[in-house]
């Protein structure tokens, strides 16, 4: 990753967006655009303050959209591993992915990564950082205590050190979905699933993603369903560590 003085991009209807064989460039108006190639990665933006609030916005895709390039696969979401398991939370923003990684490590769970998952050719999920961002105030609730820094994103965000755990080997996907179910929190086995849901399933880093897509591993798929916590009774069940909860429970009970 390297940094460059340019300008930033006016305030336009649309993101700054380029591609062509070999790269892929987006903006951010005000702070400046990061270009992607084979080689590197060049955030560029008039000032420091604006070039590191560019990172804080498109640093985790700029790293995938690299990742791709070099022949790996990379899936949106966050990979934790404890004893034979190692594990991707996925889902759509605000599902609670990360979350739920970030309790995960507080039950004797390690961080492989958070924002994507990069994966080899063997299958092996590589480590990053042992950060996990967070909105502020979730982290402040859940994870007081825990050593963090906040980001300069657009929205309260806070980055939270948590233990971490070296490259191994994916040995399951786990769905995150919001959405009615009785109990709270549902866990679904793959067993339960139907057949081939999940398989062959073409995953976008962003929309107008231009490198590159991963299908998904052929490895057992899990999915979870909570609740929306429309009352605090609700939170109570389907809040991160009651979600975490279920979900090593779940892992518990089946062979890797």
């Amino acid at each position: 990753v390297v940094e460059e003085i340019g300008p930033a991009p006016p305030v336009q209807p649309l993101a700054p967006f380029d591609r062509d064989e070999s790269s892929v460039t987006l903006g951010v108006a005000g702070f400046g655009v990061v270009r992607v190639d084979a080689s590197r990665v060049r955030v560029i933006g008039p000032d420091e303050a604006a070039r590191a609030g560019l990172w804080a916005r498109l640093g985790t895709w700029a790293s995938a959209q690299w990742y791709l390039t070099q022949g790996f696969d990379v899936l949106r979401g966050t990979c934790v591993a404890s004893g034979d398991r190692c594990i991707a939370l996925l889902g759509a923003s605000q599902q609670g992915a990360s979350a739920t990684a970030a309790w995960l490590t507080t039950m004797g769970w390690g961080l492989i990564s958070d924002g994507i998952v990069v994966l080899d050719d063997r299958g092996v999920a590589l480590s990053r950082a042992p950060l996990i961002e967070l909105d502020t105030q979730l982290a402040d609730i859940l994870f007081a205590n825990a050593p963090r820094r906040v980001s300069p994103a657009g929205r309260p965000r806070t980055a939270i050190t948590v233990p971490d755990h070296g490259d191994m080997e994916l040995t399951d996907l786990v769905f995150i979905r919001v959405m009615p179910v009785a109990e709270g929190v549902t866990v679904v086995p793959p067993e339960k699933l139907t057949p081939g849901r999940g398989r062959g399933v073409r995953v976008h880093l962003m929309a107008g993603s231009a490198v590159g897509v991963s299908e998904l591993p052929d490895v057992p798929v899990w999915a979870v369903l909570r609740n929306q916590p429309t009352n605090p009774e609700i939170l109570a069940k389907v809040h991160p560590p009651a979600v975490a909860r279920a979900v090593a429970d779940a892992l518990a009970g089946a062979t890797p």
